[in-house]
């Protein structure tokens, strides 16, 4: 898959895929056929194609194209929590200050905390048009590209 990029964190290389077992988390010290040995673990329910996941702490956050987020322990893969919301996402997510930024193609603004025990919803939003760019973190403030404006969101 190339529209979502590869992680490196705790040891190992997660990567998308548009095959059955969407995402995999893989021993980047593998030499050649690494299949038997090199992958720790693989995730196939709700997987995202476009949107990059996000990890914080221990845990790997991620937003499925059709709006389901979901919360993955990063070293054994194991499912803490799933939560659909609506909308469909292309944008990645991003962590500021615990919280995880999600952005839909219809201007639906999603921000939730880091927390591995459940989904914390913050708070919901409604930008003029849809937002298919990953936002991006500037200082203290989250840049948003929509498909007609450029926001810059802070406490100021």
């Amino acid at each position: 898959n190339a529209a979502a990029r590869p992680l490196y964190s705790h040891g190992l290389v997660v990567i998308c895929t548009a095959g059955g077992d969407r995402l995999l988390a893989v021993r980047p010290e593998g030499t050649g056929g690494i299949t038997a040995t090199g992958v720790a673990w693989k995730f196939g329910k709700s997987a995202p194609t476009r949107p990059s996941q996000s990890v914080v702490g221990d845990q790997l956050y991620m937003v499925s194209d059709t709006g389901i987020f979901s919360c993955l322990d990063i070293a054994t893969g194991e499912v803490r929590w799933s939560e659909r919301l609506s909308g469909r996402f292309s944008a990645s997510l991003v962590e500021s200050g615990g919280r995880l930024y999600a952005c839909d193609e219809d201007g639906g603004f999603v921000v939730f905390k880091a927390n591995p025990e459940r989904f914390e919803l913050v708070a919901e939003n409604k930008l003029a048009a849809g937002c298919m760019a990953s936002p991006a973190v500037i200082g203290d403030d989250l840049l948003v590209r929509t498909k007609t404006h450029l926001y810059r969101i802070g406490d100021n």
